[in-house]
């Protein structure tokens, strides 16, 4: 824990790797170059920390509107192998600035993004997995699930 400047105690930031671009100042880039509605709520984390083979997971949460529920995009690129010998975050870090703006352009359309191991980008492979869940959507069958484990039968009124 860190301190903060008001004497309280501050959660510990995860560590960035050696190399990696801080993930604030990144998220907010990309937000800025595609655009993104200010609503849209983008957080990139580093899963792993090896410098070799760079792990990166975008998290694009868009507000529930209308009819339409909470949504949340998951970008995850696994570097495994090939791109420049030294420093393989540059190429990880386009290879992501093109999925964001292929699923923006797309209309999030995360079922035709491409995903699978081997994917290739600037002379190198990834592994890559684009999903959506609906977070909101996702407490209520646990809740659900959870009552009808409970021998309540799983409906409850509201």
């Amino acid at each position: 824990m860190s301190i903060e400047d008001d004497g309280r105690e501050a959660p510990d930031e995860p560590p960035v790797p050696v190399g990696a671009p801080d993930p604030e100042y990144a998220a907010e880039i990309l937000k800025e170059r595609y655009a993104i509605p200010s609503r849209f709520v983008l957080e990139l984390s580093y899963p792993e920390l090896d410098p070799e083979h760079p792990h990166l997971k975008l998290q694009i949460d868009q507000p529930a509107e209308s009819r339409r529920p909470k949504e949340r995009y998951i970008i995850e690129l696994r570097h495994l192998e090939g791109g420049p010998d030294k420093d393989r975050w540059p190429v990880t870090m386009n290879a992501l600035d093109a999925l964001l703006g292929a699923l923006v352009e797309s209309g999030y359309a995360h079922r035709d993004m491409p995903s699978g191991e081997g994917l290739e980008f600037e002379e190198a492979l990834f592994g890559v997995e684009v999903s959506c869940v609906r977070p909101d959507l996702e407490a209520e069958a646990d809740r659900l699930l959870a009552a009808a484990s409970n021998g309540s039968g799983g409906v409850t009124p509201h």
